[in-house]
This record gives structure tokens, sequence and C-alpha cells, in this order.
């Protein structure tokens, strides 16, 4: 059985520009824990794309390299490759669409990650918004940007459609709202809440959820712009807030499937979600570590509902900056 993997950056979704490093880093940290996940499997080739200035750079040798050099279609490649694998795996931002239209690209039955209409929503942070308050779900009051509206407090600024980090900016004056290099419709802007900043490790499917680890994210404020800096998975035991809160978003949101990233604002009073991630997370390469589950082989589990089982129960530190 022929499976391909696709991480955007590593695999030549950048072929024609210049690669950035910290998105270099975490797409390779995350590639290779896929394949990691693949290698206790029987009977699985490993298509992977790779882009041609990266391409030694896999924990693996026991996969078959699709090159992408800077003259080719990355897209058209992707198509090719895969009406000749049984399963595809895109691992890609949510910007211009891109894991979107990859998604589109392929058959309903070959995808390993959640259905296009619920990317589309997730990809959307309004659209994540109206869904998820409509649904009596606790998340961060979101506007779309304006500038006929004046903003008092501390606020954030964000790309409608940005993936983690992209295009965020603090906003503490009047004089940075001014200045601010956005554009109306392509942004929006919320409070900025201070609390801890937290994720969870899901698994989704068939409209119900399992939470499988909760997450610790350390997050460094340069020029006003916030970097995710480290990563401790299964930094502690998850409690059954985080469950129903998981589950509550899996009947909102009916498309999510395979592995899914939640982050989360948490004060003492609520739990605010952040961001839904319908696509693998850096946290997923710190899950078999922690925890002993192979979230590869889980995913094709979960086609028959087995149950989920865990061997180890330790933390895992992810640091950006060691890669």
């Amino acid at each position: 059985m022929k499976v391909l993997i696709f991480e955007f950056i590593s695999g030549g979704g950048l072929n024609k520009e210049t690669l950035p490093n910290t998105l270099l880093n975490e797409g390779l940290i995350m590639l290779n824990a896929v394949i990691e996940g693949f290698s206790s499997m029987k009977n699985i080739q490993l298509v992977v794309m790779q882009d041609f200035r990266v391409k030694t750079k896999l924990s693996s040798s026991n996969i078959t390299r699709a090159v992408i050099y800077k003259h080719q279609n990355y897209f058209h490649e992707f198509i090719n490759l895969s009406k000749t694998c049984s399963f595809v795996w895109p691992i890609a931002p949510e910007f211009n669409s891109i894991l979107l239209n990859l998604c589109k690209a392929v058959a309903h039955e070959k995808l390993l990650i959640s259905i296009p209409s619920a990317i589309e929503i997730t990809s959307n942070k309004f659209l994540t918004y109206k869904f998820l308050t409509r649904h009596k779900i606790t998340t961060v009051p979101t506007q779309l940007f304006s500038l006929d509206c004046h903003y008092e407090s501390t606020h954030m600024l964000k790309s409608i459609d940005g993936a983690g980090c992209n295009e965020n900016l603090l906003i503490t004056t009047k004089t940075e709202f001014d200045n601010a290099p956005f554009h109306v419709n392509k942004y929006i802007i919320q409070p900025h809440i201070i609390g801890i900043t937290t994720s969870i490790s899901c698994l989704f499917y068939n409209e119900e959820a399992r939470v499988i680890s909760y997450n610790l994210q350390e997050f460094r404020l340069t020029n006003n712009n916030y970097q995710l800096e480290k990563i401790t998975v299964n930094h502690s035991p998850f409690n059954h807030h985080h469950q129903t809160l998981a589950s509550k978003i899996a009947k909102a949101i009916p498309g999510l499937w395979g592995y899914i990233g939640i982050d989360l604002i948490e004060t003492i009073d609520n739990i605010f979600v952040l961001e839904i991630n319908p696509r693998l997370t850096t946290s997923f390469a710190g899950v078999y570590p922690s925890l002993g589950i192979n979230l590869v082989e889980e995913i094709f589990i979960l086609k028959n509902k087995n149950v989920i089982n865990s061997t180890n129960n330790a933390i895992f530190l992810i640091n950006l900056n060691n890669y």
C-alpha cells in the first residue's frame, strides 16, 4: 500500500522561494515524526515529496523520495502522485487556502486528515469564531478589522487565515493601531487575553473526539510579535473540561477527522479556544515519546473504532530553537 506524504515547506511547496528557517524546522519535526510512526507498520510504502534543497534531512532512508525541483509545479506533482497512492497525508498551512486546495484535489476516501468543508471553516479565524459562538463554545471575541472602529484597550491583530504565529501583531497604543500594516477584510482583531497558553492534541472521528495530550506552549514577544518558542507535550493530565470542550467542537464541526490540535488560553475563570488546527501541529511529534501512542497507527485504527492505548506517561519538550 502506497501512502503519499506532502509536508508543504520541506516538500517543495516553496520550491521557487527562499525557505523560511522557522517553518522549515517545524515542518521537518512533523514530517520525521510521521515517517517514524509508519516505521512499525508492515506493507506500507511511503512516497515523500521533498524540496531539492532539503532532500537529505529525513529520519529514514526506507522511503521513495519524489524530489521537487525549482522548475516544477508542486501542485501538479502532488495531484499526479496522489493518483498512484492509496492514502494521502498533506501537512500544510491554512493561509492562502493551501491546505484546503490540496485536500480538494484528492478523493475524500484517500485523505488521512479532515475533509475540505471542515478545513474551510477552521482555516478562517472569523468563521471559526462564528461557528464556536453559535454552539456556545467559549472563544476569544473576534471582529473583522475595520478602520472605522476604535479600540481602547490592548488587542491582537491577526491574519484571518494565518497558521500559528504567522502575521500577528500586539497593539498597545493608538499610534501602533494607526500604523498597523494590515488591510481591511484580511485581518481580524481580538482583545489581548492574559492567561496560560496551552493546547490539546486530539483524535476526531464520526463527530466524536478524544483528547490525547495536554500541552504547555511558551512564546516569546519580539517587536510586538508572538513567536512559539517551545512546547511541553503531556505537560500535565488534561481534565474533563478539556475533553468536554473537544467533544463539543467535534459536534459543532462534523467534518473534523484524525489528528486535530486545539490552541487554548486558560484563565482562572475560563478556557478560551484560540484556534482549531485541522492538520498536524508540532505537538504531534511529542505524543509518542511522552505517551507511547503511535498516532499514525491510531489514525488507521480509527476506521475500525479500536481503543487507543497508552504505554508511557512522561512529558516531552519540543524546543523549536534546537532544530
